[in-house]
């Protein structure tokens, strides 16, 4: 491991994050959006022999700090004006059984539209001060995006910001060939008044022999335009190594990847790995966990026990719930149930103040019909409390990707819902059930202007009880992010379109208040309001 130490002085940001939404083994990336089956991702009736508890076994591997220059991550965008889909109120009745599984990651930038869908105050007003509408931003002007009446852009006609409205993509280090952004973790609260997040991503190519190398560097908020203070770049000699998940709190981040034995190994995939890294660069434990097949979906974490989800990482039979204490080590595990004709994988993982565990994924019927929800919750100590599952209300496959505890009392999911093989006219479904019993509370469904379709990504939760979903909407080879503001009683609030592919990671963060969403090759913000 290798740590260049440039400063001591870092930051505080608001709440907690991980990123959901990753390219694993058995998930597949396409340019298009549209999600291919992988062969790696057959789901079966019975399971391979689980992952063992055995010792972690920690490991020393070689590694190189990269001199970096300071670039801009993100494309201009070519404007233009789309009219986005209303969300709709659902209930969820009757049995299910599973479909194909779709990789929970694509990421293409094209030069598309920013676009902002608001249900705020009345934006109808073509007033403004002079000038207003010719493209070029004049003084008594926030912005002006030309002769575009769009309201749904984040520049309102009368030549004022509209809610979630974009800002500029945050200033990043960028060594040559660094354009694989995989999570990234705030940190509040540690030093100072300053902001910052640790971030992770994929060095392709990396090592002597060629290996990917996980890199985790720091950023400054909320512009990132300072160099950054210190990173991290390691392979795993042989293997590559790549981060899949983070989350910080208190100064510290916690980071999930897998070790890629596939190359040296074929058929076994890889395994897990975690680290705890501070805000200056310092890590407190580097472990690779051998005997853990586990490729990471995600990651939660409060300062205390750590909860991890994943699916086999060769992509056969098994799926997992593991806790670890604040140290890493393993303290149990929880194997994903199985039936006849069905199997579930994990997407997403939350806990709450008293350390109960929530898990999502889909239960997969071996015939790939369908996809239903599955919803569980685990005690402390890992026994099972209750779980749910649930088909969506209009389409034969709903792929959760993510869940987070908002507040307090209710868990919030999305979904990519579908017809089909794939998730052509996808549209994005998301809920909100009760931690207590796991009794839904609502299930909405909000659909993208005609021609796209969506690959659900990553939640955070809203202050008010509400929640952030980040999306990616697919239309052939063009590709562009999206935002949604959606309050505790299902109504989105804003939804923010820009240039951009599938959100890997979402963080709502105070001091000041930004939603920052994390694409392959760009970290881009919007106000919250």
């Amino acid at each position: 491991m290798s740590i260049v130490d440039r400063s001591t002085a870092l930051m505080v940001c608001g709440l907690l994050t991980a990123c959901p939404s990753q390219p694993v083994p058995g998930d597949t990336e396409t340019d298009t959006g549209a999600a291919t089956a992988s062969g790696s991702e057959t789901a079966t009736t019975t399971s391979d022999d689980p992952p063992t508890t055995g010792d972690p076994t920690s490991t020393t591997t070689t590694g190189t700090s990269t001199g970096e220059s300071t670039t801009t991550e993100g494309v201009s965008a070519t404007e233009t004006s789309t009219s986005t889909g209303e969300a709709t109120t659902s209930t969820s009745t009757g049995e299910a059984t599973t479909s194909t599984s779709t990789g929970p990651d694509t990421s293409t930038s094209t030069g598309e539209e920013t676009t902002t869908t608001s249900t705020g105050p009345d934006t109808s007003s073509t007033g403004g001060p002079p000038g207003c509408g010719d493209g070029v931003v004049q003084p008594g002007e926030a912005c002006d995006d030309g002769a575009n009446a769009d309201l749904d852009d984040g520049c309102l006609p009368s030549c004022e910001l509209g809610m979630g409205a974009p800002l500029d993509p945050l200033v990043i280090p960028k060594p040559a060939g660094a354009d694989d952004l995989r999570c990234m973790a705030p940190l509040p609260g540690w030093f100072l008044d300053a902001s910052a997040m640790i971030v992770g991503r994929a060095l392709a190519d990396f090592g002597p022999e060629g290996q990917t190398a996980a890199q985790l560097f720091e950023v400054s908020l909320p512009g990132g335009d300072d160099p950054g203070f210190w990173d991290i770049t390691e392979w795993a000699g042989e293997h590559g190594r790549a981060p899949l998940q983070a989350q910080g709190i208190q100064g510290q981040a916690v980071v999930a990847g897998i070790v890629d034995t596939e190359a040296q190994e074929p058929g076994s995939g890889g395994h897990m790995w975690l680290a705890n890294v501070g805000g200056d660069g310092s890590t407190a434990f580097f472990t690779d966990y051998v005997d853990l097949p586990v490729a990471v979906t995600d990651l939660a974490w409060t300062g205390g026990d750590i909860a991890v989800v994943g699916n086999h990482a060769a992509g056969g039979a098994g799926a997992w719930v593991l806790r670890f204490d604040g140290g890493g080590a393993l303290m149990w595990q929880h194997d994903a149930p199985v039936g006849v004709g069905w199997t579930v994988r994990y997407r997403g993982v939350a806990i709450d103040d008293v350390g109960t565990i929530y898990a999502v994924g889909e239960r997969h019927a071996d015939d790939d019909a369908s996809d239903q929800l599955f919803l569980e919750a685990l005690s402390p100590e890992g026994l099972p409390l209750w779980d749910v599952m649930l088909p969506a209300p209009t389409h034969a496959h709903a792929l959760p990707t993510d869940v987070v505890v908002t507040g307090q009392t209710g868990l919030a999911v999305a979904l990519t819902q579908f017809d089909g093989d794939v998730p052509q006219d996808s549209l994005l479904g998301y809920a909100m059930f009760a931690t207590a019993d796991g009794a839904q509370l609502w299930w909405q469904e909000w659909a993208p202007p005609d021609g796209w379709s969506v690959r659900a990504g990553p939640v955070e939760a809203e202050p008010f009880g509400g929640m952030f979903v980040g999306v990616g909407e697919h239309d052939g080879d063009q590709s562009r992010t999206r935002v949604l503001r959606i309050d505790q009683d299902g109504a989105v609030l804003w939804a923010t379109q820009r240039p951009g592919g599938d959100v890997r990671d979402l963080v709502f963060a105070s001091q000041p208040e930004r939603v920052y969403a994390l694409t392959k090759d760009a970290i881009l913000p919007y106000h919250s309001w």
